[in-house]
């Protein structure tokens, strides 16, 4: 019976263990590999320690988007300035540490899409435009637009995806843009909310030459130069791939500006072309050179590096195996003491202690066989029997009622299953040996016979 309790016993603590490990193992993988179903795979903390608020106000050919950590801790702040007018769409960007309106901005820059050229490739025919050598078939100028679309969709909760829609009145150029107050995958792009997205589309141009392509005029504004990066930030977090890019560094922040290296014409992915930074009298500028196609969609990003704040992750798996070891120990050492309770019980010590005590001073022949319940008899027969008595600390003398074991008779037990349960029994006292003997007769419908 004792052996059944042992049993049972190991078996609960396995069923812990097991629940205990496989839900950590569950939640780790819940907080490091799939978080809320958007297949970001990014940490809910890390997440939550870089969402931000953002404000957005649209006035007439500007909007102004205020972007601010949502942290109590090392608030800061990002300005964005997009203006669409006869200069084309400009984007500049005004990055501060401190949240503080005394505060100077630490890092000023940004791009504007000023034209599309339309060329054919004479010169080496690499796909990229150079003024110099290459012919010129147009230049449509990106000066005219429609009033701004503005949308805000939900990504949590707690936080907003704001969507700006700028669109040339002929619908030849159109720029979407994205900020998000949290990560959010947008078109199977991760965007941070340090960054903001930008999907270039050109449709329907009207095209002069016949085999000619197009290139988009973009320029660059910074106190400092621009740079190429050939292994761009996001990249390396593996945030993205496949993109080139530049970056601009003042008072130790950067700015970048990336590109998918590839674009969809006319629902085709095709490897596209950007020249080198150009340097010119009004600053620095590129051409970003597509194929030729009816309908043009080209991804590109522009934000600061090294904003998104980090956290202490647990190592996996060192961690986790510490912790199932020093869960496997606690298993054991109390799966033993369990053992140990259950056999060095009362009634064990008990017999175990009549038993010297009878082989000491009862070693008479008749008493040579073990003991059992006649030696008691046998013991109190004896002469000074209660002087002798009263030398032994741990025995007790139980005297069980006529009808105990007819009534232990009754059960379909095997006989050391009935043998164990008195032993069991005489450890308890008169009155709780009646409880349990009435409510073993109530559950087995013996009650009318006791």
């Amino acid at each position: 019976m004792k052996n059944k309790y042992y049993i049972i016993s190991l078996f609960l603590l396995s069923i812990l263990f097991f629940n205990f490990s496989f839900g950590f193992v569950n939640s780790y993988n819940d907080d490091n590999i799939d978080v809320n179903d958007d297949n970001d795979k990014l940490n809910d903390a890390f997440k939550e320690v870089n969402k931000r608020d953002i404000e957005i106000d649209i006035g007439e050919n500007e909007i102004h988007v205020e972007s601010t950590r949502r942290s109590d801790v090392e608030k800061d702040q990002i300005n964005v300035l997009i203006a669409y007018d006869e200069d084309g769409i400009s984007i500049g960007i005004k990055y501060k540490s401190k949240f503080e309106a005394e505060s100077e901005f630490e890092l000023v820059f940004g791009i504007s899409f000023r034209e599309i050229i339309e060329f054919v490739d004479i010169e080496d025919e690499d796909g990229n435009y150079y003024p110099e050598f290459d012919h010129t078939v147009q230049k449509l100028q990106l000066n005219n637009f429609k009033p701004v679309i503005y949308e805000n969709l939900s990504i949590s909760s707690d936080s907003t995806l704001h969507c700006l829609k700028i669109q040339a009145k002929n619908n030849a150029f159109t720029a979407h843009i994205y900020f998000v107050e949290e990560f959010a995958v947008i078109e199977n792009s991760l965007i941070t909310p340090t960054q903001m997205k930008i999907d270039i589309a050109i449709s329907n141009f009207d095209y002069m030459n016949e085999s000619s392509q197009l290139a988009l005029y973009t320029k660059l504004d910074s106190e400092v130069d621009f740079e190429e990066e050939d292994v761009t930030n996001d990249e390396k977090d593996d945030y993205s791939s496949n993109e080139k890019g530049i970056i601009t560094t003042i008072n130790n922040y950067t700015g970048f500006f990336t590109w998918k290296e590839n674009a969809d014409i006319d629902e085709i992915s095709k490897k596209i072309s950007v020249s080198e930074i150009v340097a010119g009298e009004h600053g620095q500028k590129l051409y970003i050179n597509y194929p030729r196609g009816e309908h043009i969609y080209h991804e590109s990003k522009l934000g600061i590096e090294g904003l998104l704040k980090s956290i202490d992750e647990p190592s996996f798996p060192t961690d986790l195996i510490i912790l199932m070891i020093v869960i496997g120990a606690i298993s054991t050492s109390v799966a033993y003491s369990a053992y140990y309770v259950i056999h060095t019980s009362p009634t064990k010590k008990r017999k175990r202690d009549r038993e010297k005590y009878f082989r000491k001073n009862f070693q008479k022949e008749k008493l040579k066989e073990p003991y059992n319940g006649k030696l008691a008899i046998l013991m109190l027969e004896e002469e000074n029997a209660i002087e002798k008595l009263s030398q032994i600390e741990n025995i007790n003398i139980t005297i069980l009622p006529e009808d105990f074991f007819e009534i232990i008779n009754r059960f379909e037990w095997e006989e050391n299953e009935k043998s164990e349960f008195i032993n069991e029994m005489l450890a308890l006292s008169p009155y709780e040996r009646k409880l349990i003997l009435e409510e073993m007769l109530k559950r087995s419908n013996l009650i009318k016979w006791f």
